[in-house]
């Protein structure tokens, strides 16, 4: 569970209630997601609504195959 703490969200500079949001999304990495990686603090509103979507965006981008036009059964 994320702890809940006062702060500024780094995506709409609004102070308020935060938790801590990894910069690079969690379905991106192939396992554990390392202790090392970035993390930020936003609000709940940009950490769990706004941001899940770009999240969801970023990760089809990412792994879709630009080549996958060409030769849809590879």
């Amino acid at each position: 569970m994320a702890v809940e703490r006062e702060g500024i969200c780094v995506f709409c500079s609004t102070y308020g209630i935060v938790t801590t949001d990894h910069v690079i999304p969690q379905c991106l990495w192939p396992g554990r997601v390392p202790k090392n990686s970035p993390l930020v603090d936003a609000c709940k509103a940009c950490n769990h609504v706004s941001k899940s979507g770009d999240d969801n965006y970023l990760r089809d981008v990412l792994v879709t195959n630009i080549n996958s036009n060409a030769n849809p059964f590879k």
